[in-house]
């Protein structure tokens, strides 16, 4: 079983073993709050920048790159404080702090 964490400086790791080994793979700018990955591959992760701006970021290989999709989420009224994956539904869902949960199935 694959399982992520990220640090306070924007670097993820990756354990393919269910946690026995970690490796160091993709960096994003600011520090990871949260992840959510569909498979081994697909996921997204909420981050905050050093201007305490919150942004999405997606990866298509398990982590190792991130490309940012949303670089503030507070302009489209998301204030997150979680994110799930629901593989079979192929999407994402962000809870935010009102409770509100909002869904995306965009690839």
């Amino acid at each position: 079983e694959t399982v992520w964490f990220g640090t306070s400086s924007g670097r993820t790791f990756r354990s393919t073993d269910k946690g026995h080994n970690w490796n160091a793979i993709g960096q994003l700018s600011g520090i990871i709050h949260n992840y959510a990955f569909q498979n081994a591959n697909y996921g997204i992760a909420i981050y905050e920048t050093s201007s305490n701006i919150l942004g999405l970021a997606i990866t298509r290989d398990g982590g190792e790159t991130w490309t940012n999709k949303i670089e503030n989420l507070a302009l489209s009224g998301i204030y997150p404080v979680t994110a799930f994956a629901v593989e079979k539904a192929k999407a994402f869902y962000l809870v935010d702090k009102q409770g509100a949960v909002f869904k995306t199935i965009d690839e």
